[in-house]
């Protein structure tokens, strides 16, 4: 569904209250053998794969899967450094903080993902009202 939203040319989003690799938003992003590659659907999550990017915004937990297993906080069995490749290679801005967030400067053809460090936000209110602000922006 998010697949063809995207090929139509729509701005897609995911907002979860998990980690964003988690199997139930990575059955909308990825293309993994199974649930529990996490850092592989990171990967996909991004747009490094044969589909390309298929989210331009991401919120949700998780942070660690997108960051090289040298970081301290990192849940990977490699050493990529996904976020930075989401940064570099994709266009992506990658959010962890309140303060990153109030900063950003965003134009149609800039991307979000918004992650922080638990796997489970008890902030969901707090995302989706943020969710809907940025597409209000998006659609500028």
């Amino acid at each position: 569904m998010l697949e063809s939203a995207k090929h139509n040319g729509m701005v897609t989003g995911l907002v979860v209250t998990s980690c964003i690799t988690h199997a139930t938003p990575a059955t909308f992003s990825a293309h993994v053998v199974h649930r529990d590659l996490e850092s592989e659907i990171a990967v996909h999550q991004i747009g490094d794969y044969p589909l390309g990017r298929q989210v331009d915004l991401m919120f949700g937990g998780g942070r660690c899967f997108f960051l090289p297993n040298s970081s301290a906080d990192s849940c990977r069995t490699d050493d990529r450094n996904v976020s930075d490749d989401a940064i570099n290679k994709f266009g992506f801005n990658f959010l962890s903080s309140r303060k990153e967030f109030d900063n950003l400067k965003l134009s149609r053809k800039e991307y979000v993902s918004l992650s922080h460090k638990y796997t489970h936000s008890v902030f969901i209110i707090i995302i989706i009202i943020i969710t809907i602000i940025i597409g209000l922006l998006m659609t500028i």
